[in-house]
């Protein structure tokens, strides 16, 4: 007699890790008593089963053999690997004053990524690719490559200056008849602008 049956191998779907997926499980059928072993560049445990589990990408070989009749067919899967970051790339940051008080903030990545902010002071959505805030301190985003699930954050700093100029005025003045104008005076910290009012000045204000 003669059995040359073979095992009728089939190979299922391969996989694609990312950074979210790290580990697949591969598989292949075959006809009732047949033994199978695998081979490959990241296979977790054994490699006999009929279904492997691996963690990097290249290509799984798995070979059948017909207990019966010795026979075997092999069967390659390939796993593929998208380890593409967002490319994220924070703006610059801010200064909020007395008539600067708030800003937007925006950072850029590649296409198909998503954005999530966080902060002390942020004014309406968390999750464009810029914020608008209204409050100092540090605001950090975290950008999502949809398809690979790999993540970047960065963070951009928000300051404050809210000093006061320290004005101090000077004593006032009586005219009279003889003293017909008289000169007023006030003192601040440097960089400081003044603007005066008032009913009579001559000059400058």
């Amino acid at each position: 007699t003669q059995d040359i049956s073979v095992p009728n191998l089939v190979c299922g779907s391969g996989a694609n890790l990312t950074c979210t997926t790290t580990s697949a499980q591969l598989c292949s059928t075959a006809d009732p008593g047949v033994t199978f072993v695998w081979s490959g560049p990241g296979i977790i445990g054994s490699t006999t089963a009929n279904c492997i589990i691996i963690n990097a990408p290249g290509t799984y070989s798995v070979i059948a053999t017909k207990t019966s009749s010795g026979c075997t067919q092999t069967c390659d899967i390939v796993v593929t690997q998208d380890p593409s970051t967002p490319n994220l790339v924070c703006g610059s940051g801010a200064n909020l004053t007395c008539t600067t008080t708030s800003a937007q903030l925006c950072s850029t990545a590649d296409p198909g990524v998503t954005f999530v902010s966080s902060g002390p002071g942020i004014i309406g959505s968390t999750t464009a690719n810029c914020i608008n805030v209204n409050a100092p301190g540090t605001y950090s985003v975290v950008a999502t490559k949809t398809s690979s699930g790999c993540t970047q954050t960065c963070d951009i700093v928000v300051t404050q200056d809210i000093s006061v100029p320290n004005l101090v005025c000077g004593s006032g003045a009586n005219l009279t008849c003889t003293t017909t104008s008289a000169q007023l005076c006030s003192t601040a910290d440097p960089g400081v602008t003044f603007v005066w009012s008032g009913p009579g000045i001559i000059g400058s204000t």
